[in-house]
C-alpha cells in the first residue's frame, strides 16, 4: 500500500522544490548573463573588424589590416567561447535535474513548467532555459511553447488597429468571382473585377465576427471552436471555403445581389471599401428598400 504523505514530509518536499528551483533559475540567469555578453561582444568585434579590414585594404594599408583581422579572429573566439559555455551548462544542468527528479521525487513536468513561467516574467527566458527544458521533458515543454505562441498570436490580434464598427476580410490577390451558392451564375462563378461586384454580409456573420474583429482572433476562435462538437462542421468549413457568408462576407455578382434582395447601393459601396482596405462594416447588409 502507497504511504500518504504527511503534512511534515509534503512540506518539507515543497521547501526542497522551491530551493531547487531557486538554485536552478539564479543559474540560468547567470549563464544567461555571461553568454550574452560574450556574443554581444563577438558580434561588435566582427562588426569593428570588418570594418577596419576594409579601411586597411582601401586606404590605410597592411597594418590597419592586421588590425581588422585580429579583431575578427578575436571575435570569433569569443562567440566559440559563449557557445561552449552554453552547452556545458545545458548538459550539466540537465543531469541535474534529472537526476534530482529521480532521487527527491521531484516531477519533471512542475520543474520544466516554474522556470518556464519564471522566463515569462523575465527571469530565466533565453536559448539556454529553453535546451534546458527541451532536454528534461521535450512533451512538456513543447505544450508550453504552443501555448505561449498561441496567447502571443491572441495578443497580436487585440493590438492590432480596426476602426470601430469594421472586422477584417482579406480580399482576393486578383480579381474575384461570385461565392453565392444562391446565385445561378455558372460555376466557378461569375468573374468579377477587382474593386467591383456586390457585398453581403449575412446577419451570422455579423454575430460570428462580433468578439473577432481581426484576423488573428478569428484564427484563435476557430481553434476554439474546433473542440465544440457543435462547431465543428462550422470550423471545417470556413478553412475549405472561407467566404461562403460563416466567418466571411459573400461577394456576388449583380444578378445574385438582386436575388438576395439587398440594398444594391450599399453593397456595392461595401465591395468598394473591401476591396480597397480589407475591411467590412460589421453590420448586416440592408434590404433593399420599397
Amino acid at each position: 500500500m502507497k504511504e500518504k504523505p504527511t503534512v511534515q514530509k509534503t512540506s518539507t518536499m515543497q521547501t526542497s522544490f522551491d530551493a531547487r528551483i531557486e538554485s536552478w533559475g539564479t543559474e540560468i540567469r547567470s549563464v544567461q548573463k555571461r553568454v550574452g555578453r560574450r556574443q554581444a561582444l563577438g558580434a561588435i568585434g566582427i562588426l569593428v573588424g570588418i570594418f577596419l579590414l576594409w579601411l586597411g585594404l582601401s586606404f590605410y594599408g597592411t597594418t590597419v589590416a592586421v588590425i581588422g583581422a585580429v579583431a575578427i579572429v578575436g571575435a570569433a573566439l569569443l562567440l566559440i567561447q559563449a557557445s561552449n559555455i552554453r552547452f556545458r551548462t545545458v548538459k550539466r544542468l540537465t543531469s541535474e535535474i534529472q537526476r534530482a527528479c529521480q532521487d527527491e521525487g521531484l516531477e519533471k513536468k512542475d520543474v520544466v513548467k516554474t522556470l518556464f513561467q519564471l522566463g515569462r516574467v523575465g527571469k530565466t527566458s533565453g536559448q539556454t532555459r529553453n535546451e534546458i527544458l527541451r532536454a528534461v521533458d521535450p512533451g512538456t515543454f513543447r505544450v508550453l511553447i504552443k501555448r505561449e505562441a498561441d496567447e502571443a498570436i491572441a495578443a497580436i490580434g487585440r493590438s492590432r488597429h480596426v476602426p470601430v464598427g469594421y472586422f477584417e476580410s482579406r480580399p482576393p490577390e486578383g480579381d474575384g468571382r461570385c461565392s453565392d451558392n444562391e446565385c445561378p451564375c455558372p460555376s466557378p462563378g461569375t468573374p468579377i473585377s477587382r474593386g467591383q461586384g456586390f457585398l453581403y454580409i449575412p446577419p451570422r456573420v455579423v454575430e460570428m465576427r462580433r468578439d473577432a474583429r481581426t484576423l488573428d482572433a478569428l484564427y484563435t476562435k476557430m481553434k476554439r471552436a474546433a473542440g465544440r462538437d457543435e462547431l465543428v462542421g462550422d470550423f471545417r468549413s470556413a478553412t475549405v471555403v472561407p467566404r461562403q457568408g460563416l466567418y466571411h462576407p459573400i461577394l456576388m455578382c449583380r444578378q445574385g445581389a438582386e436575388r438576395r434582395g439587398i440594398d444594391l447601393e450599399v453593397a456595392a459601396k461595401d465591395a468598394a471599401y473591401w476591396w480597397k482596405t480589407g475591411l467590412v462594416p460589421l453590420r448586416p447588409t440592408p434590404a433593399a428598400r420599397a
